[in-house]
């Protein structure tokens, strides 16, 4: 799910400039002093994302380098460390015995900096396979002069950028119609802007059958922030650009809407999905469990720990405080607005409440990484 962040700092900020890559940053080894807050075993939830990465990673080549926080490790490296904690979760009996666990089988870095979160989720969306009164914008696929991108466990393959229409001319001058590319109709043009800037997302068809739809290419444009957009022309003020508060602006001022989406250049073509969202190498996301970091920093398949603070929702979906959460989780997906290694997305799941949680979203907090300690080793239940 190549996705682009939802949260205010990313609709103000654009595409990594809120916080750069911070050239030769190197992450610190610590101590376990800072899991102690979360000593229970993780939820099952947990090896069920530590299950789907192995299963994806089985299939790249082992030896294939790829650095993190400025150490040189190898994919199998990153495969053992999963291994090994996958290990720990099946058998460990006790909270004393986890904490043991972990500080035996792992060494633990730190990225010596506050790193920014934001959140992401899979909307729910009306939809239908035919264009009728209702549903007539579109979703298209991705075209066939439009080389398929592949990723790796350090990003995207390069390959050389093409720039294709902008999306003005996609979708307000109609450059692809009668090519037979529409995927699906939606009946918004608002939830489908914000759909593109997901990367994935589910569509209900008439009748109730669930139609699910992933990232599949790009048009090869900046991204454009519309909220620091219409902060800049006195449109929004700071505190009211989050995502209900874009989205509510653009509902109130229905001719404004085409303008202010178009200004956003870069376009997302999709193709069908199975089953629920994914991130790179085809990886079933978990919530809370699944991040989206910059693979250049922190691989896909770095077995993380983070805390931060997330938004507490009174039955409005306004912000009513925060909560301090700690997760372990797994690098598994991507974002353009993800650069360096001061930035992280949290998946928050599928529907209104991730969206509700996931629009808020945006805390400082602290990433520390796992890595298995050289050798092996024989473990008693």
């Amino acid at each position: 799910m190549k996705h682009l962040c939802l949260a205010v700092a990313l609709f103000l900020w654009g595409s990594g400039c809120l916080f750069l890559s911070s050239s030769g940053l190197t992450f610190r080894q610590t101590d376990f002093s800072p899991l102690q807050k979360n000593h229970a075993p993780p939820s099952p939830l947990l090896r069920r994302t530590v299950e789907y990465t192995l299963t994806a990673m089985a299939s790249i080549d082992p030896e294939e380098v790829v650095t993190l926080g400025g150490r040189t490790l190898t994919v199998r490296d990153l495969f053992e460390t999963l291994t090994a904690f996958r290990t720990a979760l099946d058998t460990v009996p006790d909270d004393r015995s986890w904490a043991q666990r972990l500080r035996e089988d792992f060494d633990l870095y730190e990225i010596p900096e506050e790193v920014y979160f934001t959140g992401y989720y899979e909307p729910l969306l009306p939809g239908s396979l035919i264009p009728t009164v209702r549903f007539h914008y579109p979703l298209y696929r991705r075209p066939p002069e439009r080389r398929e991108k592949s990723f790796g466990m350090s990003g995207t393959v390069p390959s050389e950028k093409s720039p294709y229409y902008t999306r003005e001319e996609i979708d307000s001058r109609h450059v692809l119609d009668g090519r037979g590319l529409e995927l699906v109709w939606l009946d918004d043009p608002v939830e489908r802007f914000f759909l593109h800037i997901q990367g994935a997302g589910s569509i209900r068809l008439p009748g109730g059958r669930i139609f699910r739809v992933q990232y599949d290419g790009s048009n090869d444009r900046p991204y454009r922030s519309i909220g620091r957009l219409l902060v800049q022309e006195g449109k929004l003020a700071l505190e009211d650009a989050s995502l209900p508060g874009i989205k509510a602006y653009l509902r109130r001022h229905p001719e404004e809407q085409e303008k202010i989406m178009n200004a956003d250049e870069r376009y997302v073509f999709f193709k069908t999905a199975e089953g629920g969202a994914r991130g790179v190498l085809d990886i079933p996301l978990t919530p809370y469990h699944s991040l989206a970091t910059d693979p250049r920093v922190l691989p896909t398949g770095s077995l993380l720990y983070y805390v931060t603070r997330f938004p507490v929702l009174d039955s409005s979906g306004t912000v009513s405080g925060w909560r301090e959460e700690a997760h372990f989780a797994v690098s598994q997906d991507v974002g353009e607005a993800i650069a360096g290694p001061l930035r992280a997305d949290v998946y928050f799941g599928e529907g209104e409440a991730a969206a509700a949680r996931a629009g808020w979203m945006m805390a400082p907090g602290r990433v520390y990484v796992l890595i298995r300690k050289g050798g092996r080793r024989k473990h008693r239940p």
